[in-house]
């Protein structure tokens, strides 16, 4: 181990341990690929017909945490592209609340108004919609709980 050490050091050094390539990024190029990839993703969520455990579910969060990201990383220096960058970034922070609501769906909970707003589904005023309440299918949703008392100390 410590000859292995030894040799990692010598390189540390000498400046040549790690180097990294440079990537010349094409905001234009960039967009289109994260246009694609919103596309691929509202396929896979439409098509998804699986439980909030399956590893499709998995995969499919992955990707929209990948779109994410990827829009974060894009720095556009014109105001043009700055504001193309806002609206992909709406459209992959959507992603997720769609296909939460589409696992509400195949599982028959209600929607709310947000949810269906989200699925373009027309809600009449006179429906009663509200959350079940569980925690594991409505992570991360807005809902009506009752306050826990904090512990106080002195």
């Amino acid at each position: 181990m410590r000859s292995c050490l030894r040799n990692v050091i010598k390189l540390e050094c000498s400046g040549q341990s790690l180097t990294y390539p440079s990537y010349s990024l094409n905001c234009d190029d960039e967009f289109n690929i994260i246009e694609n990839k919103i596309k691929e993703g509202i396929g896979l969520i439409d098509q998804f017909n699986d439980d909030i455990k399956s590893s499709l579910y998995r995969k499919i969060t992955s990707k929209i945490a990948h779109i994410v990201e990827r829009v974060d990383r894009a720095h556009p220096t014109e105001d043009t592209k700055l504001e193309e960058r806002s609206q992909l970034s709406s459209k992959a922070l959507t992603l997720l609340p769609k296909l939460k609501t589409c696992v509400r769906i195949l599982h028959n909970q209600e929607l709310s108004i947000l949810d269906a707003s989200l699925l373009n589904i027309r809600v009449d005023s006179d429906d009663d919609l509200s959350f079940d309440g569980s925690d594991e299918e409505n992570e991360g949703a807005i809902g009506n709980s009752t306050p826990k008392p904090a512990g106080v100390t002195k």
